[in-house]
């Protein structure tokens, strides 16, 4: 899971963005990753300029750390 998180991040400073999306979409099982995977969600989608989208993404991240927390 970390792998392809970070995976992720590396095409996306490569600038692309649709295959580190579809990276992030490939993974199966996320439990435990999920703020970081929103995360990660979020900046690919501001960089490809959906950014409605990312925010909702950076709000999943926002909730998944909130709920891990309590």
């Amino acid at each position: 899971m970390v792998a392809r998180e970070r995976l992720a991040r590396v095409l996306l400073d490569q600038g692309r963005g649709d295959e580190a999306l579809q990276t992030l979409d490939g993974a199966q099982e996320i439990s435990g990753f999920e703020a970081r995977y929103a995360e990660t969600r979020g900046d690919i989608l501001h960089s490809l300029g959906r950014n409605d989208e990312a925010a909702v993404a950076w709000l999943e991240a926002l909730a998944a750390l909130r709920g891990r927390n309590r």
